[in-house]
C-alpha cells in the first residue's frame, strides 16, 4: 500500500494525475483478482468467511472509487480548501468509515 501512495504522490508531483488515477484503480483491479485466486486454491468461495470488518473495508473501497469515479467524470474545476469537492467526500468518506469502523463487530 505504501509503494502505491508514494508512486500516487510522485506522479502527482510530475503533474501526470492520469498516472496516479490508473495506479490506484489498478491497485484495485488487482485486489480483485486475488479474490479469484483465493477461490481457486481453497477451492470453495472466501467472502463468505470473510469477517464483518474485512467485509466492511472491502465496500467502503468501493464508495471512494466510486466516488473518484464520479468525480474523473463531473470534472468541476471548483476548489475547497485546495481540493476538489470529490476530493473532499473521499477524504470525509474514507475518515467516517475508519471511523465507523470500530463500531462492526469482530
Amino acid at each position: 500500500m505504501d509503494s502505491a501512495i508514494s508512486s500516487g504522490i510522485q506522479a502527482v508531483r510530475l503533474g501526470s494525475v492520469g498516472l496516479a488515477m490508473s495506479d490506484i484503480y489498478g491497485g484495485n483491479a488487482m485486489q480483485l483478482t486475488f479474490f479469484l485466486l483465493a477461490d481457486l486454491l481453497a477451492g470453495t468461495p472466501v467472502l463468505p468467511t470473510a469477517s464483518a470488518q474485512s467485509l466492511w473495508l472491502g465496500a467502503l473501497g468501493a464508495v471512494v472509487t466510486a466516488c473518484f469515479i464520479f468525480g474523473l467524470l463531473a470534472r468541476r474545476e471548483k476548489k475547497m480548501l485546495g481540493l476538489g469537492p470529490d476530493s473532499l467526500v473521499v477524504l470525509l468518506t474514507y475518515i467516517g468509515g475508519v471511523v465507523l469502523l470500530t463500531y462492526v463487530p469482530g
